[in-house]
C-alpha cells in the first residue's frame, strides 16, 4: 500500500514514474497501476524459488494478456536472472546481473545453445570431466573453439581475465535472446482443451 501511495503522490505531483508492482502484492494493486500507466516494472524477483515465479508470472500474465494472447501493457522485470523465465513471458524489457556474475565465476554463455560454459583457468572444474573448456574431449573442445572464435574472442582469453568474459557475456546474452523466436504472445495455461 505504501508503494502505491507514493505512486499516487508522485503522479498527482507531476512527477511521472514507472510503477512497480512487486511479487507478494495484493492483485488489486497491479489492476489500479494500469490505470495509470502502460508499463508496470514487476519487482520482488530475486531469490526466489523458481516454482513460485513461474506460478507468479502465469497469474501476472493471466492478468495482463487480452483474449488474444498479447499482453495489453508493457512490462519490466526487476532481478531476473532466468533466461528460461526472460524466454517463457513476453516482457518488454527485464534488467539482470547474471552475466557479469556469470564472468566473475569463470563462466560464459554459448549464445546458440543457451548453455554455460566453464572456462577460467582458476576453475577447479578443469579437473572435472566434461565441466571445463579444457575437460571436455577433443571434438567438443574443437566445436567450442570455432564457435568462440567466429566471433572475435579467443578461448586462451576467455580463461585467463574476467574481463573477456564480462565482454563476451555483455554481448552474449542479448545475441541469444535475439535469436530466439520472440515470445509475443502469452498461451493461457486455463485454456480448455477445445478453446
Amino acid at each position: 500500500k505504501a508503494s502505491y501511495d507514493n505512486y499516487i503522490k508522485m503522479e498527482e505531483m507531476g512527477v511521472h514514474t514507472l510503477p512497480c508492482f512487486h511479487m507478494g502484492d495484493a492483485w488489486e494493486y497491479l489492476d489500479e497501476y494500469m490505470k495509470y500507466s502502460s508499463y508496470v516494472a514487476i519487482g520482488g524477483l530475486s531469490r526466489r524459488d523458481i516454482g513460485k515465479l513461474i506460478y507468479f508470472f502465469d497469474e501476472l500474465f493471466e492478468r495482463i494478456t487480452g483474449s488474444d494472447g498479447k499482453p495489453i501493457i508493457d512490462t519490466h522485470g526487476f532481478s531476473l536472472t532466468s533466461l528460461p523465465l526472460m524466454l517463457k513471458y513476453p516482457w518488454t524489457s527485464v534488467d539482470s546481473s547474471t552475466w557479469v556474475q556469470w564472468a566473475a565465476n569463470g563462466l560464459c554463455l554459448l549464445p546458440y545453445s543457451g548453455k554455460q560454459i566453464n572456462v577460467s583457468d582458476k576453475s577447479s572444474a578443469r579437473k572435472l570431466l566434461d565441466q571445463h573448456f579444457s575437460s571436455v574431449d577433443p571434438i567438443t573442445q574443437q566445436f567450442l573453439r570455432n564457435e568462440i572464435e567466429h566471433y572475435g574472442f579467443t578461448p586462451e582469453r576467455l580463461m585467463s581475465t574476467y574481463q573477456a568474459r564480462w565482454a563476451w557475456n555483455i554481448w552474449a546474452f542479448p545475441y541469444f535472446a535475439s535469436t530466439r523466436d520472440k515470445c509475443t504472445e502469452y498461451f493461457r495455461a486455463s485454456k480448455g482443451l477445445f478453446d
